[in-house]
Parts: C-alpha cells; structure tokens; sequence
C-alpha cells in the first residue's frame, strides 16, 4: 500500500497502473483512499482511450497479452528521491510470444511528481530492467543481434518512451521491469499538489485565490533541496507586512512565510494581502519566474504585459514554465484556473530534473 505523510495527517493512496495492451486497476481491497498515483503505461502510437471518462487518465480497452504485478509497494512520503517500487510486466500465460520488435511503450507519471533527472539513452537502464532469467525461466526479451532487448526512444521529466527490441523466441517468458528504485535517476519528486491533482486538471472553470496559489506552489519549492528557494526558518512576519492578515489561519501562515520572507510576495498598496482574492495569470507567472530565474529570449505575446510583471514573465517563459496560448497571447489580468494552476506548477517541478548533478 502507498501513502504520503502530510504533516500529522496520513494519506492513504492506492496506485492505478493502466496499460496499453490491457486495463489493470491494482487497488487493494482494504484501502480508502484519499487520493490515487496514477501511472499510466500506453502505446504511443494507439491514442485511443485517452479521453475515455469512463477510464482514469484514459487507457485502452483491449484485451492484450500483457499483464502486470507491482513487485514492491514502500512507503511514499513528499520530498526529493522518493521510490515507487518495482512494476512488472510480463506476458500472459498460453500466448507464445505476448509482444513483437518495435513495440512502443510510453510509462507516464502522474502530475505531481517527476523524475529525478530525465531519462536518456546513456541513464535509461537506471528506469527499466529485463532480466536474463526468472526462476531458472530464460526471458524473451534479450539482448541480441546488435540490439538491446528494450530501446530507448524519448523521455521528459514525466515520461518515458521505450521500443521491443531484440526477441529470443527460445525464452520461456517475457519480463520487463519498470523500476523506480535509482536514486538521482528513476526514483522521483513528489510534491504536495499531487493530491488535488486530478480533480484541478479537469477543472477549466474554477478559480484559484492567491492563498491557495501561495500554498502550493510552497509545496513545490520547500520540500525539495534542489530548490532555488531556501527555507527561512524565521518566525512568520506575516502580520508585520501586510494589514488584513491577522485572523488567518496560522496553518495557513507558515505555509506562505517563506515565500513572504524572501520577497516573492509584495501584496498589494496600503499592505493588504488580499488572501481570498482570485490570483491573475500575470501575478503568479511573475512569481515563479522570480523564483525559477532563467535568463533567455524576451518572451514575446500579441498583448500588453504590465511593467511590474515584465521581468518574471520572460525569465518564466524562458525556463519553460508558461508559453501562453496558441493565439499568442498571455492574457495577463485573467484569472488563474485550477487547471492552469496545475499545468504550471508541474512545470516548476519538472525544472528540477533537468539537472545532471545527483543530489544526496
């Protein structure tokens, strides 16, 4: 069983595997979960059931000759290197050779975590294995004839793209093991907003407020080293700086004090921080882009961004955090929606895999 320790709180979290040549749904009996790991493995070339509602985060709904086993459930707690077992797949019993050379298959992560550093050709055997034996059982996929028995075909922070290469029709089974297990490489981030995470990601209408932007954006810097945000263990000061948050939730406070202390917060004139006010695209792009600085091209949109929000918008632009909308345009003043919220915080947490520098 998965969980995630949140503060006194404990989380319970089943986890889903859907996969492309069959529909897998491993959540034990017992568990009431609050909220659910999805990890989705798919054929890329076969999109269909992606936007199936009646299957979570889409998935396939063939029969297939594959089945899958989690070999491994730790403990999953927020923070930096964090495993998620071992996911087996191997063929099902009675077909001779369950999947042929060139065979895609796409392991996606769920919004909210990421790799610790992005999968290439060089590192990819640190996200998955193929044993040459299992039980004294030889396994069809084997390296052979100039070619590895699993080929790495592209990744992102959050994904990973693997082909069927070689096949030893001799062997007696097919094994290939999704590892999660390598620290600095398959092992991943978990942040905070996994929770909410798929329910935000569906969400085009509701709005965010600048408290709930604040407080999980928090969750995507403090629980992590590798952060450009340091933690300031100072007392919150809070009160000191702005005039209208003195009934809220000292919870709530500690949540948002770093951000405060280091300056990413200013508020608004006349020192009100303005809690429950819905927070504009330009406020929080130019947040993350202050925090996630990258010196690059100017950001261009067809429409005006204010000056206070020039600076953080294009160092955020230039970090790959927000790329605007396909009309070309920013729209600095609208409101952030939870589905926005959610495609840029995991774009802040995915900058963190880029680096090559394995942290302890």
């Amino acid at each position: 069983m998965y969980s995630i320790k949140k503060g006194n709180k404990l989380c319970t979290l089943a986890i889903l595997f859907v996969v492309f040549w069959g529909v897998i749904l491993l959540i034990p009996q017992s568990v009431m979960a609050e909220t659910e790991l999805v990890i989705r493995i798919s054929d890329p070339d076969k999109p269909e059931g992606i936007n199936n509602p009646d299957k979570p985060e889409g998935g396939v709904t063939s029969e297939g000759n594959t089945i899958n086993t989690v070999l491994s459930q730790p403990v999953v707690s927020y923070g930096e290197n964090r495993e998620l077992g071992t996911l087996r797949i191997s063929g099902k019993p009675g077909i001779a050779v369950p999947l042929s050379p060139g065979q895609k298959i796409m392991i996606s992560l769920p919004k909210g975590t990421a790799y610790m550093q992005i999968p290439r050709a060089e590192t990819y055997k640190n996200y998955v294995e193929w044993p040459e034996t299992i039980n004294g059982k030889k396994n069809q996929i084997k390296d052979g004839n100039g070619q590895s028995g699993i080929k790495f075909l592209g990744a992102s922070p959050s994904s990973l793209t693997l082909e069927v290469g070689n096949i030893d029709r001799s062997g007696e089974i097919m094994i290939i093991d999704i590892v999660f297990n390598q620290e600095g490489y398959s092992k991943v981030r978990v942040a905070s907003f996994t929770e909410f995470a798929a329910d935000y990601s569906r969400d085009t209408e509701d709005k965010v407020s600048r408290l709930q932007f604040f407080s999980l954006l928090n969750g995507v810097t403090m629980p992590f080293p590798s952060s450009p945000l340091h933690v300031i263990r100072s007392e919150p000061s809070i009160d000191e700086k702005f005039s209208d948050t003195g009934d809220m939730n000292p919870a709530d406070k500690y949540k948002i004090v770093s951000l405060v202390n280091a300056g990413f917060i200013n508020g608004y004139e006349g020192g009100y921080f303005k809690a429950d006010q819905y927070i504009t695209r330009a406020e929080a792009v130019s947040v993350l882009g202050m925090i996630f600085s990258t010196k690059g091209e100017q950001a261009m949109f067809n429409d005006q961004i204010p000056a206070w929000a020039q600076a953080g918008i294009n160092s955020a632009y230039a970090a790959n955090i927000v790329n605007g909308y396909p009309d070309g345009s920013f729209r600095p003043e609208k409101q952030l929606t939870k589905q926005e919220a959610v495609y840029l915080l995991q774009q802040c947490l995915e900058t963190y895999s880029y680096q090559r520098v394995v942290r302890e």
